[in-house]
């Protein structure tokens, strides 16, 4: 099959002909319509991950149609995602992919290939961080930190599905509304506007590192924050007396955590949303397989957006 390869940590991808996955007990394989390439994706092929077995495929999330596991899911349309593709086993950015049966998920009626292989990292992570972590509550008021990026964006809209109002923070120029601009203004002072002083009851941080103190003060009183990066540094201060006092919450979601045991329930929980109109699908930009080695090429330079391959 064909296939994005990897042989060694920063090697360059690039187009290989390799074996189909031998499917056993347990398992199924599937023909890949869609694969998306995350930022994680980029990262790993870097080499930033020691856990990563080289040479790899990369590719965690995949739109695709069964083709050898049990009768009843043979030509059923799925979608996935899960931590050990591209990882520790061959990725989803090939014409073919191995995973267990019990990773399986009917993937959305309404959604293209493309746009359900788009849905993987951004939807779970933030579904993950947002209703199992956090368990949003309706009424709640959750602030979305980088809110135009994928997961901010995938949070805004699971938030607002929970019945929570949503206050966008992102950097740039103050807009009208339910947004806070790090960058210009005062954010704090902002967000006790909008809050009515009261602080938010939920925190959403996709950004992390030198905003993390601001996004802590943002929290009200028995506020949670949950925290999925840290860009630029990974230590951060913030003023423990008053994050004491307040009796906040501080946790952590790392996808790469997330097996498929994990990611399964949530991605069917996610259908149904896409499926009623509630979700709407990512914006992305589709490039056939043999261009993939441009696209992480274009990417590590520094283009932005949401990336899906076609194997076929």
């Amino acid at each position: 099959m064909k296939a994005l390869l990897v042989q060694s940590p920063q090697a360059p991808v690039a187009m290989a002909d390799v074996p189909i996955p031998e499917v056993g007990e347990g398992e199924a394989l599937l023909r890949v319509e869609a694969a998306a390439v995350n930022p994680s994706d980029l990262l790993n092929v870097a080499g930033r991950f020691p856990h990563t077995r080289f040479p790899c495929i990369p590719g965690r999330d995949y739109a695709a149609i069964v083709v050898e596991g049990p009768r009843e899911w043979i030509g059923a349309k799925v979608f996935g995602s899960a931590n050990r593709l591209g990882f520790q086993e061959w990725g989803a950015q090939a014409e073919y992919v191995r995973v267990p049966v019990n990773g399986l998920v009917r993937r959305p009626e309404r959604l293209k290939a493309s746009e359900a292989a788009a849905v993987g990292v951004p939807y779970v992570t933030a579904w993950q961080a947002l209703m199992t972590v956090a368990a949003v509550q309706p009424g709640e008021t959750v602030v979305v930190t980088g809110a135009r990026g994928a997961v901010g964006s995938a949070g805004i809209q699971i938030a607002r599905w929970a019945g929570a109002r949503v206050i966008r923070v992102t950097r740039g120029p103050q807009l009208e509304g339910d947004w806070v601009s790090t960058t210009e203004g005062n954010g704090s002072e902002r967000m006790r506007e909008l809050t009515g002083g009261q602080g938010a009851d939920v925190v959403f941080d996709t950004v992390g590192g030198e905003q993390f103190p601001q996004h802590v003060a943002f929290m009200g009183y028995r506020g949670r924050l949950v925290a999925i990066a840290s860009r630029g540094r990974s230590d951060v201060q913030f003023n423990m007396v008053d994050f004491y006092h307040q009796e906040q919450r501080i946790f952590g979601v790392d996808s790469l955590k997330m097996d498929f045991t994990v990611t399964r329930p949530i991605l069917e929980r996610l259908s149904q949303g896409f499926d009623r109109g509630v979700l709407t699908a990512p914006a992305v930009t589709v490039e056939p397989l043999e261009r993939g080695p441009m696209v992480y090429q274009s990417l590590a330079q520094g283009l932005h957006g949401k990336w899906v391959l076609t194997p076929h």
